[in-house]
Order: structure tokens, then C-alpha cells, then sequence
């Protein structure tokens, strides 16, 4: 396909994440085109985007003849299906994580991709959260040295379960193991590979919960350990990241911003988007030098959401690398299978390569 300099663009559903996740972001990045969007409230996507097209059915997206790329951000149990008539059609495609439920469908999804020559790329947009680029920044630096223990968490204090929060409800991909352990697995998998072995505990912990809102997964490689997990009952919220080696520590309190500022209306088009606000809890390195152990305050990375699309774009334009590597989203989707078998077992899962 020929692409011009704007790619034609179109959101199929428009709840949270597209409207919010997606939508704004993509719009930062000047080489997308916003055209279309498939979704059954018009009204409320009107208000905003008065130029972009509404459509209600998906089938009549697939026959548009100017459309460049299509953006999956409906339940996790239609990605599957919604991608694989996508990619059916002819177009490339992006997936909100997690990719699918199941790995055999991920691989369906990247064959057909891989056989059509289209673009099959999913949303990790984590991987560009200000403290795991802070991180990834000391660790190129070797500031921590051999690590042994890595932690991370995504803790929130929603003791009530939400009855109209899709997530929170029974079903296939609903809870938190899919929702927020996507991010956590990929992070650990981008810094670490694939782990040797997994052991997972995993639970329905408030009353009346139909989904999982309780995980902790510990992850093997030979000494080194890491331990992912969260909650939905913690006020007081662990550490984002903590990570330890022979040369020092790395800890970041308190979450990426962005998730808050796209809440809250703002963009990436924003002078100081992605920075740690004054008064955050920040990042921390405590580093052996000299026989003594000095701690300091760090300046994180900033967050930057908006580069995943410009990578989208130098890859359907130029052929530049996938941002995310469907391959690569679909290790998540693997380990995810294996917590689940481990929960169930209570035991330790050996790893097949």
C-alpha cells in the first residue's frame, strides 16, 4: 500500500482507551490522520471530533478504500476476532493490550499478517512510562551493576467492586492478570527475556469480586529473581520499581503521569508532557562508591506515549522497526497462560523455549 504523508486512521470502539489512550495521542504525532470511528454513540465522539466519521457497523470499515490503519481498543475477548477480519481485509493494525487471550490465536494473527505483508503491531505504550525509561537509562549506564531482585507493582484503592466497569465483571480476559499484568509482564520481558520458570498466586480478594483483583507473579532466571504483582486494595501503594544489584538500588515511587494527564483533557502537544511533577515521589539510586553507600534523588526520562506512534509511523512509511513486535506481545500472553496453570497447580511451570 501507498501511503500519502498523513495515515488515514480509524478507532473500532471508543470507550477509555481510545478515546483517551489512543485518540490524543495519535493526534500529537502530525502524520496521522484521524478519520474514522466505529462505535454505536456518535454523540458523544461529535462533540470532539466534529470531522470524524462514525460508523456503527464494523464490516462497513472494512470496505473503505482510504483507510491506512485500524486501532483495536474494544473488550479484551474481541481483539481476536476484530484484528483477524482486519488483517482478512487488507489492513494494518493495531491492538490495545493485551494482544489476545490465547497464544495460538497471536500466532494465527501473525501469520496472517507475516503472509499479507501488513503491519500487526500492539499497544504497549508502558514501555515508554518515565520510570521504566528512567531505569532502562541507569541500567545502560551499568549504575546498578549485576541485578539480582527486580519488583514492580501497579497498586490502586478501588475497594468496591464496579458493576459497570467491563473489566470487573465474569469473563473471558476481564481482571486485572490481563489488564494491568500486560504491562508488568512486557516490562519485565523487555529488560530481562523470557524467565525460566513461573509461580503465580493469583485471587478474587473483595466481596463480591467476579474478576481477578489480586496477582503475584515471581519469575525465575537463574539468580536473578523478579517479582510482579497488584492490587486493588492498597491506599498506600508499594513502590513502583525497585530494583537491586551489586553496584546499587533503583526505586520509583508513584506512577508514570501520563495516564493522569490524558484523565484530565491534556495532550502530548504540552511543553512539560510526560515530567515528573514537583512534590511526586520520584526515582531514587543508592549507589555503592568509594566502600560507602551515597542516595540520591534522580531527574526521571520523561514519559513519551506519543513515541510509539511516531514509530508506527517511520514503519509504515520507511520500514523502520516495529515499535512492539506482535511476537514480542505475544510472549505476554504465554506467560500469562502459564500464571494461570501455575495459580491452578500451585506450582512452579518449567518454561519451554
Amino acid at each position: 500500500m501507498e501511503f500519502m504523508k498523513k495515515i488515514n486512521t480509524a478507532i473500532v470502539g471508543f470507550g477509555l482507551s481510545g478515546s483517551t489512550f489512543h485518540a490524543p495521542v495519535f493526534l500529537s504525532v502530525p502524520h496521522f490522520e484521524f478519520k474514522y470511528v466505529v462505535s454505536s454513540k456518535p454523540e458523544n465522539i461529535k462533540l470532539k471530533y466534529p470531522n470524524v466519521k462514525v460508523i456503527s457497523n464494523f464490516n462497513d470499515l472494512l470496505n473503505l478504500s482510504d483507510l491506512d490503519l485500524i486501532i483495536i481498543t474494544t473488550p479484551n475477548n474481541t481483539h481476536y476476532s476484530l484484528a483477524k477480519l482486519a488483517l482478512l481485509s487488507g489492513k494494518n493494525v493495531i491492538v490495545d493490550k493485551p494482544f489476545v487471550l490465547k497464544f495460538q490465536e497471536g500466532l494465527e494473527l501473525c501469520e496472517i499478517a507475516r503472509s499479507k505483508n501488513l503491519f500487526l503491531s500492539v499497544y504497549q505504550n508502558r514501555r515508554w512510562d518515565n520510570g521504566f525509561l528512567t531505569l532502562k537509562k541507569c541500567l545502560s549506564e551499568d549504575l546498578l551493576g549485576e541485578i539480582f531482585n527486580y519488583e514492580s507493582y501497579f497498586d490502586r484503592f478501588r475497594p468496591i467492586v464496579s458493576e459497570t466497569k467491563w473489566r470487573e465483571l465474569e469473563g473471558e480476559g476481564t481482571g486485572l492478570l490481563f489488564d494491568l499484568g500486560s504491562h508488568l509482564i512486557d516490562q519485565a520481558i523487555e529488560l530481562f527475556g523470557m524467565p525460566e520458570e513461573i509461580l503465580a498466586d493469583i485471587e478474587m480478594q473483595r466481596n463480591g469480586a467476579k474478576a481477578i483483583d489480586y496477582f503475584k507473579l515471581i519469575f525465575k532466571y537463574k539468580k536473578l529473581r523478579v517479582t510482579i504483582g497488584a492490587s486493588s486494595i492498597m491506599s498506600l501503594p508499594r513502590p513502583v520499581l525497585s530494583v537491586h544489584g551489586t553496584k546499587g538500588s533503583f526505586v520509583k515511587y508513584e506512577l508514570d503521569p501520563q495516564e493522569n494527564e490524558l484523565r484530565a483533557g491534556k495532550t502530548p502537544l504540552i511543553s512539560n508532557w510526560g515530567e515528573e511533577r514537583e512534590g511526586s515521589g520520584g526515582a531514587f539510586v543508592s549507589l555503592l562508591k568509594d566502600e560507602k553507600i551515597s542516595e540520591s534523588k534522580i531527574k526521571c526520562v520523561p514519559g513519551s506515549y506519543q513515541e510509539y506512534y511516531e514509530k508506527v509511523f517511520q514503519s509504515l512509511i520507511n520500514k523502520n522497526q516495529n515499535p512492539v513486535e506482535p511476537l514480542s506481545a505475544l510472549n505476554v500472553i504465554k506467560l500469562i497462560e502459564l500464571s494461570l496453570e501455575s495459580a491452578s497447580s500451585k506450582k512452579w511451570i518449567v518454561i519451554n523455549s
